[in-house]
């Protein structure tokens, strides 16, 4: 029974991971269209930077976000478990897990390091956030835009129609558009997919060799501070498996800004610092 345990716990840390810094894979590869113009009596380019502009535009500048959160693991493994998220706007992120109305793990990310928490065994892994990242500019702020379903400008707080003036947008049919980001960076590209034309329906990542990251996202609810999307799907596939992973948020419990308390990870001297060949060793068995 522990042992079973012990991979679950492993398990959703892999999920809440992946989903957590998602837009720090190395990419090759733009998601997939017709250009702009090809079909006749699609909308125009013209009406989709509106359609742009207007999504953006409805994003309110909140401070702080406490979220109730269930993360559920659909592949390899069948797994869910519901915590809490804490979100203070492009300074940290931190995420924790319960069972059974005790905390089992936990993950934080700042804009100086990123910390895995595996309460349940007392073991922990930490990494500076550029290595984490894979020495990409990306902000917090774009990570928490990831997770919440908003169009991102990796770089920039706040995404704006301005942030995407070079973009390519890759109109596909009368109610559906992809805009592909383009940046000075080498060996990274992103897209965010559009159906109906003012709804963000998902972002394609790609690493290297490895297949695409897919990232989905259902019709989004009304919150205080605009629209977000209430629950984020993530699909990844290896060698060996494919992760099927989702993160379910309760916007309708949330807290923000002075109701907020900021939480932080703490361990003690029991807790074993997992070296990075041992994260490997773990993931590789996935």
């Amino acid at each position: 029974m522990k042992l079973r345990f012990n991979n679950h716990i492993i398990s959703l840390i892999t999920a809440l991971a992946i989903a957590s810094i998602a837009i720090g894979c190395r990419s090759t590869q733009q998601p997939q269209g017709q250009t702009q113009g090809s079909v006749s009596g699609l909308r125009s380019e013209s009406d989709a930077r509106v359609e742009l502009r207007t999504l953006t535009a409805s994003y309110g500048n909140w401070q702080r976000l406490r979220v109730p959160v269930t993360v559920s693991l659909k592949s390899p493994k069948n797994i869910t478990i519901s915590g809490t998220a804490v979100f203070d706007r492009d300074k940290s992120i931190f995420i924790s897990l319960k069972f059974f109305g005790f905390e089992v793990a936990n993950i934080y990310a700042t804009t100086d390091s990123v910390m895995v928490v595996d309460k349940y065994n007392k073991q922990y892994a930490c990494e500076k956030t550029d290595r984490f990242m894979g020495d990409f500019p990306i902000t917090v702020a774009n990570v928490q835009d990831l997770l919440s379903g908003r169009v991102f400008a990796i770089g920039s707080t706040q995404a704006s129609v301005a942030d995407f003036k070079e973009s390519e947008f890759d109109i596909t049919s009368t109610d559906s558009w992809s805009l592909i980001p383009r940046s000075n960076l080498k060996g990274i590209d992103y897209g965010f997919m559009f159906q109906p034309a003012d709804i963000l329906k998902g972002v394609i990542i790609k690493s290297g060799d490895h297949q695409p990251v897919t990232i989905t996202y259902p019709q989004p609810v009304t919150t205080s501070f605009g629209p977000m999307a209430p629950e984020i799907n993530v699909t990844y596939s290896t060698a060996k498996a494919t992760i099927d992973a989702s993160l379910v948020w309760s916007f309708d419990k949330a807290r923000w800004d002075k109701d907020v308390e900021l939480r932080q990870p703490t361990i003690n001297a029991k807790y074993r610092r997992i070296t990075t060949d041992e994260i490997t060793k773990m993931l590789s068995k996935f």
